[in-house]
């Protein structure tokens, strides 16, 4: 029974690393949010101490736990969820583009989505080809001091 507890609790366990390629394509996305929205999701992401990869590999969501409830900025924005950013980048020696999406939802950076698992990616074969900053929200994101 233990083992079984072991294995479920490593499953449901919110506490997986960022891969060199995941790590990449977060900072990427975060040096390229507007000058308005940068600093707000920096303090987000200095708060979070965890985070869940999806079982496709597809989508990392971020969070902090319970025991971290100290408050930080939140993001004012128009909908209850919205694309922040997303970058297109073309991975050498591959014919189809990584696109990465960093979205928020209630007014807290949520997510990094891709179009396909990354996790075997060097990030010294990728390179940022295109950027789309808060498209479909029309940049409507104002800091809310």
């Amino acid at each position: 029974m233990k083992g079984l507890w072991q294995s479920l609790r490593n499953f449901f366990a919110s506490s997986d690393t960022l891969a060199p390629s995941e790590a990449w394509l977060l900072q990427n996305l975060l040096d390229r949010l507007p000058p308005h929205l940068h600093p707000i999701a920096q303090a987000q992401f200095a708060c979070y101490d965890r985070r869940h990869r999806e079982v496709d590999g597809r989508a990392i969501n971020f969070y902090r736990s319970s025991r971290a409830q100290s408050p930080f900025p939140l993001l004012a924005i128009p909908a209850e969820s919205a694309p922040l950013i997303r970058i297109t980048v073309a991975v050498v020696g591959e014919e189809t583009p990584v696109h990465a999406t960093l979205h928020a939802v209630a007014a807290r950076v949520f997510s990094m989505n891709f179009n396909r698992p990354v996790m075997a990616l060097s990030p010294d074969a990728m390179q940022v080809i295109k950027v789309n900053a808060a498209w479909k929200s029309d940049n409507h994101f104002t800091p809310n001091n």
